[in-house]
């Protein structure tokens, strides 16, 4: 019989870590179209956000970042404020309309801003969508994720006919999602196993 083997070629890997606090060349987050009568960031959005000096409120309320599905933006860390280099924000468009296709739009734009950018060290705050989504489960979103990265990573190998060197891709969590965040990403990238 012969033993299968599931590739991880991006190198992801989940960290139990807020995102304010992870020392990388990206953090990538994932955020909702802006709406007038939405009410102010909770949870780890609000920390992040605190910690970058408001930078991410002011970004969707003067309309620079609209939150468009798929759309990124990205901004340099301001000075003394997270450790992560450079942030950046990926539409998820409206959040009612919210799916698990959208989630693997946002893998892909992931891995292609990362590329395009040669960062070599990403983490994406995976915990801020889980804190606003309550209709899929961990292993669903985190294996959607992976998915899209995977597919983006496969394209651009083809496109450009060599590996793409992602050093560290780091999914960012909170203690109990471990079990099925890690469930799902197995999932995803078994969807790309070669014997």
């Amino acid at each position: 019989m012969e033993s299968i083997t599931v590739l991880n070629p991006l190198n992801i890997s989940i960290v139990v870590k807020s995102p304010g606090f992870i020392d990388t060349d990206a953090l990538i987050v994932g955020a909702f179209k802006y709406e007038i009568d939405e009410p102010e960031f909770l949870g780890e959005m609000k920390d992040l956000n605190d910690g970058l000096k408001d930078s991410i409120m002011k970004y969707r309320i003067d309309g620079t970042f609209k939150g468009a599905l798929g759309k990124p933006f990205l901004f340099e860390t301001p000075g003394n404020t997270i450790p992560a280099k450079n942030v950046i924000l990926i539409g998820l468009g409206k959040r009612s309309a919210f799916n698990l296709d959208k989630m693997k739009t946002v893998g892909c734009m992931a891995l292609r801003i990362a590329i395009n950018q040669s960062f070599r060290d990403v983490a994406f705050a995976f915990q801020i969508i889980v804190e606003s989504i309550a209709s899929f489960s961990l292993s669903e979103l985190s294996e959607a994720f992976t998915v899209g990265a995977m597919n983006e990573y496969m394209d651009q190998e083809l496109k450009y006919g060599k590996p793409i060197k992602i050093k560290s891709f780091k999914i960012l969590i909170n203690p109990k999602s471990e079990a099925e965040v890690i469930k799902g990403i197995e999932m995803g990238l078994a969807k790309f196993q070669q014997k």
